[in-house]
């Protein structure tokens, strides 16, 4: 695999104090930008620059949390110094700290030059050089540009995943991380929908807005993170507290999915339960997970949104927004004909799509592929195809040959999750997206060290 940017001997542990730490940091932060205290937050920023410099150089992994969390933050222009910047993100100021403290971290320790690539990073970087490369025939560049950052964002998390995750223990840690998130996320919801008032008109209506994304697009966070849990949910070392607690959590997410009103998030995460169900395939292992099975169907059937949610399964031939995506559908193969080798040029499908059955404005095709297809080609969409096919052809060796139940059982999580978001993106292409994409790809970075370990156990003790 590759080198390390800034590797030590000896990777640094989570620490649960520099958790709770940052924790307090993150929510400090917030009350001063709710309570409207500018000067005091000006005074703070070096402070908390060094701060978090030392913290990202004492273990890079602190990144993963903070940009994480920085998300909850929002847009900066919701903040009293900055009324007037336009969708300038907290998310974005994170990233800028944490890649100044990598790379001063990298010269500090002279391993700036010192770099290798794997095949999956050069596959990567060769599908980001190419999408780079259609922008210049967009109608409106600075889109493409923007969109080009998402994926810039992806790449990033990755990067850090691929090279200072070392054991399977900080691979657990951070999954117990992305658990915490999405239940924070999950409270933020449902805070959120009580606030506005009639619940089920607001899922009728899926009128749910966070300061980074609405209905559609918050279920595919629940999808991809479910998938992930419910493997490990019934590991067999996995003690009694930490079982309760992580079923809890997921019948939270599970809950907060369903208020979503996301038709596409239900099937999605109905297809990564049948990875689940075939990893469970003999009658014994079956037995296993029919009590939880049992409860998450009267769980689900006693929400009252899940009868809004499948109401509109079984009417989807008469449904506005299905007509609608078919439309767009059929516009972005139009697209695609008539722009075969580099597309529309990133981000700028809305551009050439007219609809006949819907006035509203659409940015996206609502579909993964037709969307890559539409935007950067063919040769995009192939270079992306092959990334993608060899990380499921990574997540699935790992869950054929790994022989402990603890990783094997964290395989397949990672298994789940990537076909769950695959198949959402089907519907809502949030993969290439700013927020999902940066918890996708740490998850896609997790399960390709996940490998790693796998093929050297001694490293990283994934089989003992």
């Amino acid at each position: 695999m590759s080198a390390n940017l800034g590797q030590t001997a000896a990777p640094a542990t989570w620490n649960k104090r520099v958790f709770w730490r940052l924790i307090l940091v993150q929510a400090g932060l917030m009350v001063l930008t709710i309570i409207r205290q500018e000067w005091l937050l000006l005074l703070l920023m070096p402070v908390v620059f060094l701060l978090l410099f030392a913290l990202i150089e004492r273990n890079p992994l602190h990144a993963i949390f903070l940009i994480l969390f920085s998300i909850f933050f929002g847009s900066i222009s919701n903040l009293p110094l900055a009324s007037k910047i336009p969708q300038l993100f907290v998310v974005d100021l994170i990233f800028f700290v944490v890649v100044v403290s990598l790379v001063l971290r990298a010269i500090m320790r002279s391993d700036l030059l010192h770099i290798s690539l794997a095949t999956v990073e050069k596959w990567f970087l060769i599908f980001l050089g190419f999408c780079l490369l259609t922008v210049f025939k967009a109608v409106d560049p600075l889109r493409g540009l923007a969109l080009f950052k998402n994926l810039l964002a992806g790449l990033l998390v990755f990067e850090i995943v691929l090279r200072f995750v070392k054991t399977r223990e900080q691979i657990i840690n951070l999954v117990q991380l992305l658990m915490f998130w999405g239940t924070v996320l999950a409270v933020i919801q449902l805070i959120t929908m009580f606030n506005q008032g009639d619940l089920l008109e607001t899922i009728r209506r899926k009128n749910i807005h966070l300061s980074f994304g609405s209905s559609n697009y918050i279920a595919a966070f629940y999808v991809v993170l479910i998938g992930l849990g419910l493997p490990r949910l019934f590991t067999p070392s996995l003690s009694t507290n930490k079982r309760l607690s992580l079923g809890a959590v997921i019948f939270l997410m599970l809950t907060c999915l369903f208020l979503t009103g996301s038709r596409g998030g239900v099937v999605a995460l109905f297809v990564g339960f049948l990875v689940v169900l075939f990893r469970f395939r003999s009658l014994k292992k079956l037995l296993l997970i029919l009590p939880f099975s049992l409860l998450v169907a009267i769980a689900i059937y006693l929400n009252p949104s899940s009868r809004i949610v499948f109401a509109g399964l079984v009417d989807f031939r008469t449904s506005a927004s299905v007509l609608t995506r078919l439309e767009l559908w059929l516009e972005s193969w139009r697209l695609f004909r008539e722009n075969p080798w580099f597309g529309v040029g990133l981000g700028n499908v809305d551009f050439h799509i007219h609809l006949k059955l819907s006035p509203v404005f659409y940015t996206k095709a609502h579909n993964l592929v037709l969307e890559l297809l539409s935007e950067i080609g063919l040769p995009g969409f192939l270079l992306f195809a092959g990334f993608f096919a060899a990380v499921l052809m990574l997540q699935i060796r790992s869950c054929r040959r790994i022989e402990n139940p603890t990783s094997n059982l964290l395989a397949w999580g990672f298994l789940c999750a990537t076909l769950a978001a695959f198949v959402h993106s089907l519907f809502e292409p949030t993969i290439t997206t700013y927020f999902f994409g940066i918890v996708f790809w740490i998850i896609i970075g997790l399960s390709v060290v996940l490998n790693r370990l796998a093929q050297n156990p001694q490293q990283g003790a994934v089989n003992e």
